[in-house]
């Protein structure tokens, strides 16, 4: 093991180093570790912020960030004021490649009915078709 000048290990200096401040270490970690939980949780509320004005003002071409399977539906029935068959919906998802799962496969007609389940804020089923819900469905 190579020796400092002074005599003590390299390794041994870290250790005493890191060990003389512990516990500063110990109480600052926690507080950094919220602050990155806090500044990835701003990301990714700027990254929906972003991925929703796309959606309002009509881009003609998606987003290039991910998409959630539910904002990929909204981008598809944006320009379908009378909605499209949920088979078509995922059609058009895959053709476009707006949206995976997580473990990178492909979204099935399943998740795009329980889409329509879970969110009927925005969505509506009427006459088989699926279609973005408008203010006077309310």
């Amino acid at each position: 093991m190579a020796q400092r000048t002074d005599g003590v290990p390299p390794v041994t200096a870290l250790t005493n180093a890191l060990t003389a401040n512990r516990e500063a270490i110990a109480l600052a970690l926690p507080q950094a570790e919220r602050e990155l939980v806090d500044c990835r949780r701003r990301c990714n509320e700027l990254e929906e912020e972003i991925r929703r004005a796309r959606l309002i003002v009509g881009e003609d071409s998606p987003p290039r960030a991910p998409m959630t399977l539910h904002e990929a539906m909204s981008f598809i029935l944006r320009d379908q004021p009378d909605g499209l068959p949920a088979p078509e919906v995922l059609r058009r998802i895959l053709e476009l490649n707006l949206y995976r799962r997580r473990d990178g496969g492909a979204p099935d007609l399943g998740q795009i009915h329980a889409r329509v389940h879970n969110y009927p804020n925005l969505f509506v089923r009427d006459s088989g078709r699926i279609r973005l819900r408008r203010s006077e469905d309310q």
